[in-house]
Parts: C-alpha cells; structure tokens; sequence
C-alpha cells in the first residue's frame, strides 16, 4: 500500500456456508483488520470497502419499512450465521477507523448478479441451477438485485466523490421469486418450478442439508443462513447512494437477462 493514495478492500469469502466455518471470521474480520492496520501504517488517505446489506437489520426482524444508512445497526445476536456475523466484525472495525485518523467509505451492496467469470458467486450460482437443472420447488421470497458493473462503478465514485467517513447502501429492485422464475422461463423457455415452498420447510431442509455438507463437504442447495436471510425480504431507502454516488440501479429484469444470458451463452 505504500505510495497507494486509495485502496480498495473487496475481499472476501462472500458464500452463505462453508465446512469450517472459522474461515469466514479469519478472512471477512479478520482481513478487514490486518487491511485497516496496513492502511494506517502506509498513510492511506482513502479506504473504500465492501460490506453487505444483509447485516443492517436483524434477520428475524419483519419491519417491511425500507432499511436506511441511518438505522441503528443490529446487535450481534441478530445476524443470521457465521458469514453475516464476520461481516458485522469487519463493519465493527471499519466504523472504529472512521473515528481513529482514518478515512473510511463503506459500501452495503445487497445482491450484485451479473455476467460471470472464472468466480462464480452464489447468486449467479443460483441462475445457474434453475436454468440448467431446476429444482421441483422454490422458497416464496424475494430478492434485491443489482448489476455487478454498477457495482464497481459505484465504488469507483466513492472513492472520488463520496463524503469522508460516509456509508452507503447499493439497492435495487427487490423482485418476488416467482417473477424472477417467469423471466429466466421468457429467456431460456426452459421449465420452471411452479410450487412454492414455505418458509418452515425450507429452514428444515437448510438444517437437513448443513448436517449432510459436514459429512460429504458438498455446500447444500440452500445452507440455514441462507434460509433465514430469505425469511423476510428487505427494502431499502438508495437516495444517499443516488445524491452522491449517481447511483441508478438497472430493473431487475435487466439485470437477471445479462446474467442469463452469458451463463447460457447467449450475446
């Protein structure tokens, strides 16, 4: 980082499981601490960093009013497994460097989707399955969207215009389930699921699943954190994001056709 006016902290393991789940506390916290020491020691003047939006509101919460910058941040016992939770730690220790000499920009995605590369992320993993071999039912959720390039381009904004010490939510769309199953069907015009599975169901089929991945060290279709960040789903209030980032998410539609689309083959 020496020399570096900006940095850029994108790291992560950003998976709802994993066999051993210390790895997300040792990459996501404990990264974010190593960086945020290594910022400080180089003179960094600038750290933009990636956190997620799942960790502002407690997951068991049913408050359907959009999630804002300014809401009080949930406690601990509120994040819904250990990904979400190393995630909290990490915000914990940029929000301490805000206050310690150096200038820190957190930026809250929810669900960037987008053409994939040599990494696939779950959300595309996700497009994937149902356009290649869909499952006979869906979890009757919803799901915030946003595109991957917008992403980057926000944080790249960030970094020369955002406020000091500021934070920002990057939210799009939020989309039911069974709309975003209806346009993977226009795209491909292969068959979708049609029975939607309730919640309950779903939390014991993550709970049946975990304990199988112990053995087989396969990540299950659907991990409990998984299930339970789906349980209820969020809206969020973008207008800081819009002000000062220029921040205008794609539709979902959109979004999902260019993720379909390159995971299909198509141009």
């Amino acid at each position: 980082m020496a020399g570096r006016d900006q940095v850029f902290h994108l790291a992560a393991n950003a998976r709802l499981w994993a066999r051993d789940p210390a790895i997300f506390d040792a990459i996501n916290h404990q990264g974010t601490k190593r960086v945020v020491k290594a910022a400080k020691k180089a003179g960094v003047s600038r750290l933009v960093a990636t956190s997620t939006a799942l960790i502002l509101r407690d997951w068991r919460d049913r408050d359907p009013s959009p999630i804002a910058e300014t809401d009080p941040k949930p406690a601990l016992q509120g994040m819904a497994g250990p990904y979400s939770r190393s995630k909290w730690h990490a915000d914990e220790a940029l929000r301490r460097a805000m206050g310690d000499g150096l200038d820190v920009v957190i930026l809250y995605p929810t669900v960037p989707i987008g053409p994939p590369d040599n990494f696939i992320t779950e959300p595309t993993e996700m497009l994937k399955g149902f356009l290649f071999n869909p499952p006979p039912a869906y979890l009757k959720t919803a799901l915030n969207l946003i595109d991957v390039a917008q992403t980057a381009q926000a944080h790249r904004i960030a970094a020369e215009k955002a406020p000091t010490n500021s934070r920002f939510i990057l939210a799009g769309e939020t989309i039911e389930f069974q709309d975003l199953l209806a346009i993977l069907h226009h795209i491909s015009n292969k068959a979708m699921p049609r029975i939607s599975i309730p919640w309950w169901v779903a939390s014991l089929a993550g709970q049946s699943g975990d304990w199988a991945a112990r053995f087989t060290g396969k990540a299950p279709a659907a991990s409990v954190e998984a299930v339970k960040v789906a349980k209820h789903p969020r809206r969020f209030d973008i207008q800081q994001a819009q002000t000062c980032l220029d921040w205008a998410p794609l539709p979902a539609k959109e979004a999902i056709t260019r993720t379909a689309n390159a995971i299909l083959g198509h141009s």
